[in-house]
């Protein structure tokens, strides 16, 4: 618009300057030559034939593109036919970038343009400038240098057993790389070696900053790898039952029993031998062999069953009372103690020294909980009515004895107790049985009586019907049988039938 108007301007005035000499020849006769100044007119001598053109600043610069483009500061010239930019590489043979060379074409007009340069090589120096043609040739804008983003080569390797991801691959220069190393079974990732800070590296995952080629290599090395293998002894299953593992991996093994079973311990390659964790973790230093025991529900099934005969007797017993966790070393070894248990009830948890209590009697004869009953009336009983069947022989009702066991009756302790070398405590401790004085539990309160000068330990014989039942007693005095109220807590040891 700007130009037009001031060609119109320019043929005003040459028409009034035209008159004037007109006038003045008609008047003077005399001939005056224009003045011819404005830069439009091609007659003019102050014509220009091109417009004025700036080439932008190169944006969007990647490995391959960047983005330029020109802005023209007038329209002088006849119309634009063509626009654009031109590159080369800097320093190129056939000098700056022109016409004919890598060139866009936005078309014509002398509005502002941009074009995307393409198929650039990563990592080049160009030179850039803009251009627009007319009638009269073509005109260039200033140059611009600029940078294509290089592009730089991770080469990964692996020595040992495992892999690396990502893999090799190409990446623009100020890419960070995240580089994980993932171990096969029997192997461990041990480190990085290469083109990494101070050659060797521990870190996984390993960040790698592209700013050059790199290659790296993930290190991985062999570690034992040894077999776990389980057993069952009575009804049950083990999770899992085998497997291989690498060294130092931790296995938690898991014993599940069946209906009318329940778990007791673990035996074999466990810490101390003899476990009763369940789950149980296992940490794998070696091959290991396990075995998971369950028991009879109802049974003592974690006191740990070593035999001993007397040869007075000929009768086998456990070494220890049931609930101990060893023979007895004195008579008055707590940790040979054991359990104390009321007259006729299975083992339910009411036999543990730390059961809580509970004063409502028992109507049946698995009561359902593991409390200690309190049985402070006659007949002082924890059950209610009494059974005097509990207890009688290897499968009577709730014998808590170890499978082939059964608790022994008033005689066979009489018997057993005529082989001791005196008739008291210490005759009990010095015998074959090594009989403690883990005292009893009282049924009236629940408290604990006679502990380290007494002992007190059950039979499966009873007095009679709707009575108490048969127990043997020894202190520093004496020993005998005796009829006891059974809501007591006593001692148990059991004989093998």
């Amino acid at each position: 618009m700007m130009r037009i108007q001031s060609r119109r301007q320019y043929k005003v005035v040459s028409g009034v300057v035209a008159f004037a000499l007109v006038f003045v020849l008609s008047g003077c006769d005399k001939t005056v030559a224009p003045t011819l100044d404005n830069p439009y007119d091609s007659e003019s001598a102050s014509y220009v034939a091109f417009p004025e053109l700036t080439t932008l600043v190169v944006t969007q610069v990647s490995t391959t593109q960047a983005e330029s483009g020109g802005s023209f500061g007038n329209d002088y010239g006849s119309e634009v036919s063509a626009k654009g930019v031109c590159w080369a590489e800097q320093g190129a043979a056939s000098g700056l970038p022109a016409v004919g060379g890598n060139c866009t074409d936005e078309g014509g007009g002398f509005d502002a343009f941009v074009s995307m340069m393409t198929g650039l090589a990563p990592g080049v120096s160009y030179v850039v400038r803009s251009y627009a043609t007319n009638t009269d040739g073509t005109v260039y804008g200033g140059e611009q240098e600029f940078v294509t983003v290089a592009v730089y080569g991770l080469s990964v390797a692996v020595d040992g057993g495992g892999s690396v991801t990502p893999e090799s691959g190409e990446y623009e220069d100020g890419t960070e790389v995240e580089l994980t190393a993932t171990s096969e079974f029997g192997w461990v990732f041990a480190r990085w070696e290469g083109d990494v800070a101070g050659g060797v590296s521990t870190e996984n995952p390993l960040t790698l900053a592209m700013d050059g080629d790199k290659s790296v290599t993930a290190v991985f090395e062999q570690i034992p790898v040894y077999t776990l293998t389980t057993s069952v002894e009575g009804s049950g299953t083990v999770s899992p039952s085998f497997g291989e593992y690498e060294e130092g991996t931790q296995v938690e093994l898991t014993a599940t029993s069946h209906f009318g079973w329940v778990f007791a311990r673990w035996t074999g390659d466990v810490a101390g031998g003899v476990s009763t964790d369940n789950p149980l973790v296992v940490t794998m230093d070696g091959d290991k062999n396990i075995t998971s025991i369950f028991g009879i529900k109802g049974k003592d099934n974690t006191t740990m069953v070593v035999e001993i005969t007397n040869p007075t007797t000929g009768r086998t017993w456990m070494d220890r009372n049931l609930g101990a966790s060893r023979p007895a070393m004195s008579s008055t070894d707590s940790e040979a103690y054991g359990d104390l248990y009321q007259w006729g009830r299975a083992a339910d948890g009411h036999e543990k020294r730390n059961s809580g209590t509970r004063s409502t009697l028992s109507s049946i004869d698995w009561p359902g909980h593991g409390d200690f009953i309190l049985a402070p009336s006659f007949p002082y009983d924890w059950l209610s009515p009494q059974n005097d069947n509990l207890w009688q022989g290897l499968d009577g009702i709730n014998n808590p004895c170890p499978v082939g066991y059964r608790l022994p009756t008033a005689a066979e302790w009489a018997t057993e107790r005529l082989s001791w070398s005196s008739n008291d405590r210490d005759g009990a401790f010095g015998s074959l049985l090594r009989l403690p004085v883990a005292g009893a539990r009282y049924n009236h309160d629940g408290s604990f009586v006679y502990v380290d000068t007494r002992g007190r330990y059950w039979s499966s014989s009873f007095n009679g019907a709707g009575s108490g039942s048969r127990s043997l007693r020894f202190d520093s005095a004496g020993a005998n049988s005796n009829g006891d109220d059974r809501g007591d807590g006593y001692s148990l040891r059991c004989l093998k039938d």
